[in-house]
């Protein structure tokens, strides 16, 4: 039977190892997955799943690098004869030499690049060379750089796409264009306003259906004020729970939701000053932008251009992949093999793989 201990960082990490959790037990219902958490004791076992941890509860000074480092010390460090694959869900790599001192074992590192332009120093490729097991991750330019540094690297794929689960419901566009608007969630003022500003610059032909997806704890009441003075106006819906309402200005809308994953299953681009989103609209096969507030100009040249925004598509769909990662991260994890360019791992393969060892 096989044994994984999962150690996710918070944030999408752990979101990654929940779905990847879900995957094995799906291809493999035998499969033992333990979890431990660095950050957040507790926080797998207050979900109903296996983890080992003490009962210690962080305060403010409890999530320094060095109380986790002791924590994670008296954890693993009686571990060292378990028969269990460690599995690191991080995108800092600090914790790979601890982790082999308190185990004596090489995990093997998922990698969960969340930005577009991530490169590692000298030290942590290091770190990843002499520390850790094969390296995954969802970005080929960064396998690409790695591999020539002598460390085992694979690509599986658009990892942060496949936590999106979108529910069933549908926004009415007609026939028209679907764009999509992704704030950040901590720069929501900042970045309405430059998406306002696109709208007015695109909406010359009245061809686009626009959402703006409102982000979590997002205040649309308090940042009124600012917009109408701007000239847009708040009113309501009559689509009901899936619109919140809509702003605006003369002939041009902009719908607002807060279904963020259906906005962007739903829309034909996906414009986003979150480099996340971006990559995880990149997954979902939509034709994406990276938008910097300050320079609104590349994006709007990209919306307005369908032969360069198909060429920038097609960079992104081959450097970040699309969804289905996850199955291939399973699949290594079930049978030390990842197949690049084969098609996802079902449990049928799983039991064929499994005879053919019995052979």
């Amino acid at each position: 039977m096989k044994c994984i201990l999962m150690i996710p960082a918070s944030g999408i990490s752990t979101q990654v190892a929940l779905v990847t959790r879900n995957t094995i037990k799906e291809l493999d219902p035998r499969a033992k997955v333990l979890f431990y958490s660095v950050d957040f004791p507790g926080f797998f076992r207050n979900r109903n799943l296996p983890e080992i941890s003490d009962k210690y509860t962080p305060g403010k000074q409890g999530r320094s690098f060095f109380t986790r480092l002791f924590r994670l010390h008296r954890m693993l460090s009686h571990r060292k004869g378990y028969r269990e694959q460690l599995v690191l869900f991080q995108e800092n790599v600090r914790l790979l030499p601890w982790i082999f001192f308190f185990t004596r074992k090489k995990p093997v590192l998922v990698h969960v690049v969340v930005t577009l332009n991530k490169n590692l120093s000298f030290w942590e490729t290091l770190l990843c060379r002499l520390f850790s097991r094969p390296v995954l991750l969802n970005d080929r330019l960064l396998c690409t750089t790695l591999r020539r540094h002598n460390v085992p690297t694979y690509f599986t794929g658009n990892l942060p796409a496949d936590v999106l689960r979108p529910v069933a419901l549908t926004f009415l566009p007609g026939s028209k264009t679907t764009l999509a608007f992704i704030p950040r969630e901590k720069a929501f003022s900042e970045d309405i306003d430059a998406f306002l500003d696109l709208v007015l610059q695109l909406d010359k032909d009245g061809d686009m259906y626009y959402l703006l997806a409102l982000p979590r704890g997002a205040d649309i009441d308090s940042a009124l004020p600012q917009l109408e003075k701007r000239g847009w106006f708040f009113r309501h819906s009559l689509e009901g729970d899936i619109i919140d309402g809509y702003l605006w200005n003369g002939s041009s809308y902009v719908n607002l939701t807060r279904f963020l994953a259906e906005a962007m299953e739903q829309a034909d681009r996906v414009l986003s000053t979150d480099e996340l989103r971006v990559l995880q609209a990149t997954g979902l096969g939509k034709r994406s932008v990276f938008l910097s507030p300050g320079d609104t100009g590349s994006a709007v040249t990209l919306l307005n251009n369908n032969g360069l925004l198909l060429e920038h598509h097609r960079n992104y769909i081959h450097r970040f992949g699309k969804r289905g990662a996850v199955q291939k991260l399973a699949g290594y994890l079930l049978t030390g093999v990842v197949e690049e360019s084969y098609p996802p791992l079902t449990s049928h393969h799983l039991r064929e793989a499994e005879a053919r060892k019995a052979d």
